[in-house]
């Protein structure tokens, strides 16, 4: 079975350019899998992480008021 006229060049290329083409489709493949698959994986990752350290100062902060308002219960019964 005989190529298209259009596959004729690289059929006929020697080996050398053969596996320089194929290097390069391989990294073409690598890059359209990192920015379809893992690039947004990563956003996401680093968004999350975002929340979670905001969501871990707020923890921290409502630790503090409760801290306060176990204070503030104490001085109410003394005053009552």
């Amino acid at each position: 079975m005989a190529a298209p006229a259009f596959l004729e060049p690289m059929v006929n290329a020697p080996k050398w350019q053969k596996a320089l083409f194929g290097l390069i489709g391989l990294v073409a493949i690598g890059v359209a899998a990192y920015m379809l698959l893992l690039s947004p994986l990563h956003t996401r990752v680093t968004a999350l992480r975002a929340q979670h350290a905001q969501l871990e100062r707020d923890i921290a902060q409502q630790n503090v008021i409760l801290a306060d308002l176990a204070r503030f219960r104490s001085l109410v019964a003394e005053v009552e």
